[in-house]
């Protein structure tokens, strides 16, 4: 007797709700349904794969391991289906999008509107994250970050680079001065982001050769926040110098909110990417997201920077 793609997406149903009763609710079927095909299964395969000893339930490591392969088979069969229904149809439907607050204070919004425009169809399902997120729990098509990809099982398509830099208000540097470099860091109003852990500043700061500078990993020399746009609003109203990433800033220093500090110094950054999980077949308003984004957010929001 050979398992069948239904008993798969009934194994995946328990492990991913954790309950025999909510698998059945998400299955449309009686729990007696999804007890029976989960046994056969087990018996197929001659593994125990859950743990049904107690009234909650467990996940072997076996039953771990299969999961994962099970997911892939089960998306990749998603992925056909989708491919067939949506051939010759127009590109509708949402697309949900995970993207950085340091997005907030650039104008990546207006880039949306742009595709939105061109592609009315199209719905957006914006959520802001500055956390790496699981992308197929939360059924997010595309996530923007800033910084290092560690999960292989994700495409990360570099989108441009962004640098740290050294801003102030105009009412901040009237009233203080222009301090110097050295002398700023080991002040007590600089502001620095705290979804940046201290330590990857420090490091980042040191990664320059041009920029003999160190950053003291003593939180409580410095202001911090943990949301760009208010650390943005911080910096505007004059209550120090902060440091963050060039694109946040862009907006404020052409319309001289903000004065960039350090001109004559080139500071390290990160990239800045367009990530989405590795799938065998992408749906076309995913294509065209992907494509419009690829080009327009370095002219839109980046090559702006290089010309300054």
């Amino acid at each position: 007797m050979k398992s069948t793609s239904y008993q798969y997406k009934i194994f995946a149903a328990v492990v991913e709700s954790g309950h025999l009763s909510t698998a059945a609710q998400s299955m449309h079927v009686a729990p007696s349904t999804i007890s029976k095909q989960l046994s056969k299964l087990e018996a197929t395969l001659k593994v125990k794969l859950i743990d049904r000893s107690t009234k909650s339930i467990a996940i072997t490591p076996l039953g771990e391991l299969f999961y994962q392969r099970c997911k892939a088979i089960l998306n990749s069969i998603e992925d056909a289906e989708n491919e067939l229904l949506e051939n010759n149809q127009l590109a509708e439907g949402k697309l949900h999008l995970s993207f950085s607050s340091i997005l907030l204070k650039t104008p990546f919004m207006a880039l949306l509107q742009e595709f939105a425009s061109c592609h009315p169809n199209i719905k957006f399902d914006l959520s802001v994250s500055d956390e790496a997120v699981n992308l197929l729990d939360l059924k997010v098509d595309f996530a923007i970050r800033i910084g290092e990809l560690h999960d292989s099982n994700l495409v990360a398509i570099p989108l441009g680079h962004s640098k740290l830099v050294f801003c102030a208000s105009q009412e901040y540097l009237h009233k203080w001065g222009v301090p110097a470099l050295k002398s700023l860091l080991t002040r007590r109003d600089l502001i620095i982001p705290s979804y940046i852990p201290l330590t990857t500043l420090a490091t980042l700061l040191k990664a320059d050769k041009d920029t003999s500078i160190e950053l003291q990993t003593n939180k409580n020399s410095f202001h911090s926040c943990n949301d760009e746009p208010a650390l943005h609003d911080a910096a505007c109203s004059g209550l120090g110098v902060c440091l963050t990433f060039d694109i946040t800033v862009l907006r404020a220093i052409e319309d001289g909110r903000l004065v960039q500090l350090f001109t004559d110094q080139s500071f390290p950054g990160r990239d800045v990417h367009l990530i989405y999980h590795r799938r065998d077949y992408m749906p076309k308003n995913m294509q065209l997201f992907k494509a419009f984004i690829k080009q327009r957010f370095s002219q839109r929001l980046l090559n702006r920077l290089i010309v300054q």
